[in-house]
């Protein structure tokens, strides 16, 4: 198996992502960065630093809340109180009304204790790859990590958002009888801009559904 596809690769490949792909890395393990001054930024990357929506159609305080929703805003929480920095962007996805919860997409206040209602409308693609009601989704914010990382932005946030993602998925299973898994959304720019995030200032990285 190998040796045909050392051999056969070639013809599966796409010179040009992967000329792309190459240009990315040997940009970002490029190690001649400018110096930052990382603790005055980190002071800077905490609760409060979590992007907000410019428009917020409704603010949901933590008590009125289904237990459901109460176990997710919980657990996110533990899992942003294990970060000395934060260059995440967490957003909930209710596909289909809970109790007093309506669908829509939600932005999480971890600082007021309240969700945000961005929008009434969930992506119809999330429909497509599965049944389950409740998504979370991680973004990264370009902006705070290009900040953090310089030119090392690309490896740096990668590794931020899956050592949360397995942080989430595993204080899901210790603390909630709630079960998380991975899912892929491949059209990640679409998707971004359907929930009302501008993809040149944060970019979906990974999304998680819950039952």
């Amino acid at each position: 198996m190998n040796k045909y596809w050392n051999e056969y690769k070639h013809i599966y490949i796409d010179k040009e992502i992967e000329y792309k792909i190459s240009k990315i890395f040997q940009f970002s393990t490029e190690h001649e960065s400018q110096k930052i001054d990382q603790m005055k930024i980190i002071k800077n990357l905490n609760l409060e630093s979590i992007k907000h929506p410019d428009i917020c159609l409704k603010q949901i305080n933590f008590e009125p809340l289904p237990s459901i929703i109460k176990d997710i805003f919980r657990v996110l929480e533990m899992t942003v109180s294990h970060n000395e920095y934060l260059l995440f962007i967490p957003v909930l996805a209710i596909h289909s009304g809970i109790d007093n919860l309506k669908k829509g997409i939600y932005m999480l206040d971890f600082f007021n204790n309240q969700l945000l209602l961005t929008s009434n409308e969930v992506p119809s693609i999330l429909q497509e790859i599965t049944d389950s009601s409740i998504t979370i989704h991680w973004f990264l914010d370009i902006e705070s990590t290009v900040a953090m990382f310089n030119n090392l932005a690309v490896i740096e946030g990668t590794k931020h958002i899956a050592k949360n993602q397995t942080l989430f998925e595993l204080f899901m299973k210790e603390n909630t009888k709630l079960e998380s898994k991975e899912i892929k959304i491949l059209q990640a720019q679409k998707f971004s801009k359907e929930v009302g995030l501008n993809a040149r200032i944060c970019v979906l990285l990974a999304s998680n559904k819950i039952r």
